[in-house]
């Protein structure tokens, strides 16, 4: 499927091939599997479901919601909030003017430039967060952890990873097992 252009509100449904929309104008909902999604420049929020394909999102004119399992997500230029639910794929996320919420399963998640506050759960998969304007809270099981320029406060917890924070402007609150 291949949507260029539209003026309205788009929704996408597809199954073993790749979804790529483009300059849609309103709220954008795709559902796929075995197959990459590619959403550029959305008007409004984007909902993208898939399995089997990466995900790529960019310059979203509202908040995003990605669930996908067994591949990458790729998100940026969000103005709202992002969620991202993952497994067995990794998470980059850069530029969002609102919080960002991770749930991961042996995803290594990489987020920069966040306005807002930051959740991160994953598992076998380290997490490296930069320039985060609000507070953060990391959960890693079997990965590192390490927060750079953090506004607010810092709540961190790994088991068999460390933790590494530099710049943090609040509190810090440092968990680490092995």
């Amino acid at each position: 499927i291949d949507v260029r252009k539209i003026a309205g509100a788009l929704t996408a449904n597809n199954r073993f091939g790749s979804v790529s929309v483009a300059d849609i104008e309103r709220a954008t909902t795709i559902t796929n599997s075995n197959g990459s999604i590619e959403a550029l420049d959305i008007g409004g929020m984007l909902k993208a479901t898939n399995a089997f394909g990466s995900v790529t999102a960019s310059t979203i004119g509202g908040s995003a919601d990605i669930t996908t399992s067994n591949s990458r997500v790729e998100l940026s230029n969000v103005t709202g909030s992002a969620t991202v639910k993952n497994s067995f794929g990794n998470v980059i996320v850069k530029t969002v003017s609102g919080n960002l919420n991770v749930d991961g399963s042996n995803s290594k998640v990489d987020a920069d430039a966040i306005t807002g506050n930051v959740t991160v759960d994953t598992g076998f998969g380290g997490v490296t967060l930069h320039n985060i304007g609000g507070w953060a809270r990391v959960s890693s099981n079997n990965g590192n952890i390490k927060v750079s320029d953090l506004t607010g406060a810092l709540t961190a917890e790994t088991r068999f990873g460390s933790v590494r924070a530099e710049r943090v402007r609040g509190a810090a609150d440092v968990v680490s097992t092995n």
